[in-house]
């Protein structure tokens, strides 16, 4: 360990471990030894080395070697493991070195390691990269005294150890790091914490200290927290105000302490016992009540008029004393004046005990002022002391300033008198009155016509009297008077005053109200019109019609006037002279029906028998005719004529307006001829003859049916039937019609497969007594031949026909076989000629048969 203030100059600083000894040799060798460890250096200066080189080294040494490999577990030694190498070097050029030895070898160091490994590098710590200090310096810095106190405590009270660690002053030695465990699961870090145990009992609390250079130290202490009583007392019952009590100071449970406050043996209070320090006892408390008089009764709110004392308010109770305060203060003497709004508060005092609880009692002092109003009041015509106007409650009126008795609401005023009021308040009468002076007015009646009459309507602006500011009224006295806009009844009476310096007058004027109202004219309110109309179409009930645009106002329109589809007219009368002041509205619809449109050349099929109804337009509801104009409609079903034209008017059928033009339509009728060919057609079954086999002869289209008017077409690949209709017409695609006839071709199916029983036997039993050939009646026309087995015709014969003409086995050729002789036993060779007139040609059907000839 170097340990120094600085480092000058180059050099090395060596711990090398020893290399191992060889191994011994003997019959049984003993293995070698293994290298030593590196040292341990430890340098360490408290100021930077600058430009110094050093050369420090802490290797492993070798491992031993031995002679031979004997497989034998002792073999060459291990190397030995690198030193450690610690240091606070700063500014210097280091060469440090902490390799391991390397193992030993067999052989004399030649062969092999046989089991032995190489030592393991050392370490290397650099304090100034790691800012850790070395524990090793424990012996160059002093070590701290971790130290506290602290004393036993009650349950609920908080600890706050005192600490007292330290450590010496040298190399800036200093604590940096405070670590507490309390003993109950809490730790801080804190210097002087503080804790407060959550249970009573015994903990231990241990404070661990470490310095700025790693040195620690550690101190343990140990507490009882012991769990708070509660002082027990004997609850004193309630005392009667003035009675004495003692309260003691040394509980049930043997805690002793003192009581607050002074005991107050009139007042009910709440004492507390606080116990004497270092019993682990808790503070209680004791209520203890006096029961004092109750407090007086009475109105919690009272009421004076103008002015009142103390003396005046009453409450009920014993040596009634007031105060300003619900507690405290000093009772009021009986002459203080009170003060509206103020509470003041009373007390009873019985056998010496005044009531703790005051009643309090609300003054309300009420002073009226004098009522106020208009000093000067002017009334027209007449007026009473309840016409006279001021602002106050319960107004009472006087003839003089003071005294004197009040008036009656019906004493009448005297024009050019003085009069008084006064009001009461709350039951307070105003100490003043308030004059009024009375002038009265007297206006006269406005005159004019008493009976005034009007058309339709008036109104009370509308009547004529003479005088100023009139107003109307609906009757001779009171009530209130009518607007001007106000409508006047027919055969009412309205009454007229006037207003002189603003006195109406007090007799009014009657007027007798006459207003003639013609009613409206009647009609229908909706007017059809077809094409077009003037107002001399209108038609209406009523005098001296007159047609307007509107429904008020405006100028009446002229007769000629053309009317409006979808404009309202409106009518009114007039009657002796007076025109009716509602008019009937009109609506008038105008209906006009345009002239159909459509194709003028129409064409249609004979077959389809076109009438009336197939004629097509661009609208419904259509009639036609045979002229321009006039003449009678025709019924839907009457037949079309060829080249003849036909005329369309439309028809609106809401209103049934018709349309002024008729369109002309020209009809064409077309046809095409039908087909021709042979009404009776022979067709093979074997074949499968299909609508396509028949033949007709056609300009057009052919299309066939199942019957000779209407029915349904029929396809051409449809099979034949034996005995079926067919019904043939032509379509032109340039008419688009049908042959308005169809041609009849009747069917018929014949069996053409011939087949021929190809044995005969020659025996009388009536059985194959002949060649049969099956269907060849189809085929009358035929040739039948056989020959014998040399190819010699042995029989022949024509029209074959299973009856007449028939082979029963006799030859008729002459030169072959005796003639007219049954041929004999063997296999003969037919061939059949025929001509298939259904298929138009010549076929031949051979083969064999073969005659048993056994007579």
């Amino acid at each position: 360990m170097i340990n120094a203030q600085e480092i000058i100059g180059n050099g090395q600083i060596l711990s090398n471990g020893f290399n191992g000894e060889p191994g011994v040799f003997a019959v049984n060798p003993d293995g070698a030894g293994g290298g030593g460890s590196g040292g341990s250096i430890l340098i360490l200066t408290s100021q930077s080395s600058n430009n110094t080189s050093i050369n420090i080294q802490s290797k492993g040494g070798k491992g031993g070697n031995t002679l031979y490999d004997l497989s034998d577990p002792h073999g060459p030694g291990g190397g030995g493991g690198g030193g450690i190498v610690m240091h606070n070097l700063q500014n210097s050029i280091l060469n440090i070195d902490v390799s391991g030895g390397l193992n030993g070898l067999t052989g004399n160091g030649s062969g092999i390691s046989h089991g032995s490994n190489a030592g393991e590098n050392g370490i290397i710590i650099d304090y100034n990269t790691t800012g850790v200090q070395p524990i090793l310096l424990n012996s160059l810095y002093p070590n701290p005294i971790a130290q506290f106190s602290v004393n036993d405590i009650c349950l609920g009270e908080n600890i706050t150890p005192n600490n007292t660690s330290n450590v010496l002053n040298i190399y800036n030695s200093s604590i940096v790091s405070y670590s507490w465990d309390f003993g109950d699961g809490t730790t801080s870090n804190l210097i002087n914490p503080s804790h407060l145990y959550n249970q009573f009992g015994t903990f231990t609390i241990t404070l661990t200290v470490l310095t700025n250079w790693g040195c620690s130290d550690k101190y343990t202490q140990i507490i009882n927290v012991s769990n708070s009583t509660t002082p027990n007392f004997t609850q004193i019952s309630p005392i009667t105000c003035g009675n004495n009590f003692i309260l003691p100071t040394i509980s049930n449970n043997g805690i002793t302490g003192a009581w607050t406050p002074v005991i107050n043996n009139s007042l009910t209070t709440v004492y507390t016992f606080t116990p004497l320090a270092g019993q682990c006892a808790n503070s209680t408390s004791m209520t203890i009540i006096v029961n004092s008089p109750s407090s007086p009764t009475g109105s919690s709110t009272q009421t004076f008029c103008n002015s009142s004392t103390i003396a005046n308010l009453s409450a009920t109770g014993s040596n009634i004393q007031w105060y300003s305060s619900p507690t405290g203060g000093t009772s009021l003497a009986n002459t203080i004046s009170l003060i509206n709004g103020t509470v003041y508060y009373a007390t009873q005092t019985i056998n010496g005990c005044e009531s703790s609880v005051r009643f309090p009692v609300t003054v309300v002092t009420n002073s009226p002022s004098a009522p106020t109003g208009a000093s000067t009041q002017t009334f027209c015509n007449s007026a009473t002391i309840a016409s006279l106007l001021a602002t106050g409650s319960n107004i009472q009126w006087y003839t003089s300033a003071s005294a004197g008795t009040s008036l009656s609401n019906t004493t009448p005023l005297v024009n050019g008198n003085t009069y008084y009021s006064n009001q009461t308040v709350n039951g307070c009468l105003s100490p003043n009155r308030f004059p009024v002076l009375v002038t009265i007015n007297v206006t006269s009646t406005p005159t004019g016509t008493s009976t005034q009459t009007f058309c339709n309507s008036g109104t009370i602006s509308n009547l004529l009297v003479t005088g100023s500011n009139i107003r109307w009224y609906a009757t001779a006295t009171g009530g209130t008077p009518f607007a001007n806009t106000t409508a006047l009844a027919n055969g009412t009476t309205y009454y007229a005053s006037q207003t002189i310096n603003g006195c109406e007058s007090l007799t009014r004027l009657p007027v007798n109200v006459i207003i003639n109202t013609p009613a409206s004219p009647n009609g229908n309110s909706n007017q059809l019109f077809c094409n077009s109309a003037t107002v001399t179409n209108l038609t209406i009930s009523g005098q001296n019609i007159q047609w307007h645009t509107t429904a008020t106002g405006g100028a009446p329109l002229i007769s000629a006037t053309s009317l409006i589809n979808g404009s309202t007219y409106y009518a009114s009368q007039t009657i002796n002279g007076c025109e009716s002041l509602i008019r009937t509205p009109v609506l008038v619809t105008i209906t006009v029906v345009p002239t159909p449109t459509g194709s003028g050349f129409q064409e249609f099929c004979k077959i389809d028998n076109p009438r009336v109804s197939n004629l097509i337009l661009s609208q419904p509801n259509v009639k036609w005719y045979t002229s321009i104009t006039g003449g009678n409609p025709l019924i839907s079903n009457t037949p079309l004529i060829d080249n003849v034209s036909y005329f369309a008017e439309a028809i609106d059928v809401t209103t049934g307006c018709k349309s002024l033009n008729r369109l002309e339509v020209i009809i064409k009728i077309n046809d095409s001829n039908p087909p021709t060919g042979d009404g009776n057609q022979i067709f093979c079954k074997e074949d499968y003859p299909t609508i396509s086999s028949v033949i007709v002869n056609n300009l057009n289209t052919l299309t066939w049916y199942d019957s000779n008017l209407g029915g349904n077409i029929l396809p051409n690949t449809n099979l034949l039937e034996d005995g079926e209709n067919l019904y043939a017409s032509d379509y032109s695609a340039l008419t688009g019609c049908y042959s308005s006839t169809r041609t009849k071709v009747d069917v018929t199916l014949l069996n053409c497969t011939l087949e021929i029983n190809n044995i005969l036997t020659l025996n009388d039993n009536n059985l194959n007594d002949f060649i049969v050939i099956k269907n060849i009646e189809t085929f009358p026309k035929n040739d039948f031949q056989i020959f014998n087995r040399y190819g010699k015709l042995v029989w022949r014969g024509d029209s074959y026909d299973n009856i007449q003409n028939t082979f029963i086995g006799k030859s008729n050729v002459e030169g072959v076989y005796k003639l007219n002789e049954f041929l004999p036993t063997g296999t003969y060779f037919y061939v059949l000629t025929y001509y298939d007139l259904y298929r138009n040609k010549n076929r031949d059907l051979k083969g064999f048969l073969y005659i048993n000839n056994n007579q």
